[in-house]
């Protein structure tokens, strides 16, 4: 660990709040992104319970595509293509998120006096962050490999095959991310190309 005793006190209380909200922003802002990456997902698959359309998500308009991520999340466990691990560990963000965006900064304090670096119930506040921080992008390439996967179902005789595939060899390097989230006994048809035949 590094040694910050070079470091006046009042400077590194100072540092330390600004490292809170710092950590706080990062981890909502990520969040955000996960959750456009799995709308996306959700549009592709057209899952239950969508509340928006195609046109919605592409006009890059946020108040036409408002969903909870916790109803994301579900509609795309209910698909059951999804690996119970990854549909856990989907829950497990949605959790850890819905804390960090819901409360757990009030809940954890009660001034600006209570963001302090000696605090156990602030350090943990910022674990939480940092721990959202380090699970938001690797969801995010997850699930662009997810989108490649899927790219797997779409069949030649659509009239747009071929932009299709040009466009989806753009997430080619997260294949193996994607294969893996669904679920085993579809894994190899949709890998093979051969689900639904």
């Amino acid at each position: 660990m590094k040694d910050y005793s070079d470091y006046s006190p009042e400077y590194l209380a100072w540092r330390w709040r600004e490292w809170v909200f710092m950590a706080t922003g990062t981890a909502v802002i990520r969040a955000q992104y996960v959750e456009q990456v799995l709308k996306a997902i959700c549009q592709l698959m057209n899952t239950r319970g969508s509340r928006f359309s195609t046109d919605d998500f592409l006009s890059g308009d946020a108040s036409r595509t408002r969903q909870t991520l916790g109803m994301i999340e579900r509609q795309l466990r209910n698909t059951h293509i999804f690996d119970p691990q990854f549909s856990e560990r989907l829950q497990e963000f949605t959790r850890r998120r819905n804390r960090i965006v819901h409360g757990l900064f009030a809940d954890s304090v009660d001034s600006k006096d209570g963001i302090d670096i000696n605090s156990p119930v602030a350090q943990q506040y910022v674990k939480e962050c940092e721990w959202l921080i380090q699970e938001a992008p690797r969801l995010v390439e997850i699930g662009f490999g997810i989108f490649r996967v899927l790219g797997n179902l779409i069949r030649p005789d659509h009239p747009e095959y071929a932009q299709i595939v040009a466009d989806l060899r753009k997430f080619d390097e997260y294949y193996e991310a994607g294969i893996s989230t669904i679920t085993a006994d579809l894994r190899a048809p949709i890998d093979q190309g051969t689900f639904g035949q």
